[in-house]
């Protein structure tokens, strides 16, 4: 989420309180909202949720570091790698040319990183510095807050598969262009496992209380997540040892079925029970995240 603080505005009907998000990387922060417009955007919960969609969307796209990581990022990784390891014959242990192999594991590690990793360290920091006691006092319950961050979030990763799929399958040598229904059922898919993993990271953020901690967890996640789960460095080309031990992985399992999408083979009736039961458990871990979650900060938390 992307904020800044800003200073009080009163109105003059009435001084409550609403979020503003903008560009210097950090959660949104109260400042003063009309009562007329308060009452519109969270009377109820689906108003709430409404307003929280909205604006987590549009101030994403305000935020260039954040639009860079998630948009610019791939493509820069799909030309170098693709210039270093790219060439007309199949990736090591795929049936997929490097270029479909590199472009369906950055579409997966893109969405993988930014439902995992995008939120956790900036909320455990706000709510370390004592930013968020503001919301206790809010007629906004936390599971309402958490679900229209997810629901932002979903929609620009798959907005992201479709555009970075779409275009680089066509475009790219030696690619197969992706039909549009494999493209949306990819894209789908790949927004489905990114929704378990935004629960994981909001149960990360109601765990751990401090900010090193934080990061720490962090970064002995992601380098492991990248180079060991066959997303752009084939798992054929480690030790036999190694191989096993990465098989084992369930970010592994979901990547090789997205490129079973990507490549035509799998069609909804095959993974669409897999995604009802993954959507069910991201929904129930943010259920669980909310519970547990609290706005104070807590030094005798790890």
């Amino acid at each position: 989420m992307a904020a800044r603080r800003c200073a009080p505005r009163h109105s003059m009907r009435h001084a409550t309180c609403r979020w503003l998000a903008s560009h210097c990387g950090k959660p949104a922060l109260p400042i003063f909202w009309s009562r007329l417009i308060m009452g519109r955007a969270i009377s109820t919960r689906r108003g709430a949720l409404a307003h929280l969609f909205r604006m987590e969307f549009v101030t994403y796209f305000k935020h260039p570091v954040a639009a860079f990581w998630t948009f610019a990022y791939p493509v820069c990784m799909f030309f170098v790698l693709g210039t270093i390891f790219g060439s007309n014959g199949n990736a090591p242990g795929s049936s997929l040319s490097y270029n479909d192999y590199l472009i369906s594991g950055l579409a997966a590690v893109t969405i993988i990183s930014t439902a995992l990793f995008g939120f956790a360290v900036a909320l455990v920091e706000l709510r370390a510095r004592s930013r968020l006691k503001l919301f206790q006092v809010m007629p906004i319950e936390k599971y309402t807050f958490f679900l229209g961050y997810t629901a932002s979030r979903v929609l620009i990763l798959a907005l992201f598969s479709l555009l970075f799929v779409g275009v680089f399958s066509r475009v790219a040598p030696h690619a197969r262009p992706v039909a549009p229904g494999n493209l949306l059922l990819f894209s789908v898919f790949m927004v489905t496992g990114g929704l378990v993993l935004i629960g994981c990271s909001i149960l990360i953020t109601a765990v751990v209380k401090r900010i090193g901690t934080a990061q720490a967890l962090i970064n002995f996640i992601n380098i492991p997540l990248i180079f060991l789960s066959d997303t752009f460095l084939p798992v054929a080309i480690l030790p036999p040892w190694l191989q096993r031990f990465v098989h084992l992985s369930p970010i592994f399992v979901f990547i090789e079925k997205s490129r079973t999408i990507y490549a035509g083979t799998y069609v909804l009736s095959d993974v669409l029970l897999w995604m009802i039961v993954v959507a069910a458990a991201g929904l129930a871990l943010i259920g669980m995240a909310s519970r547990l979650f609290s706005w104070n900060p807590d030094e005798k938390g790890v």
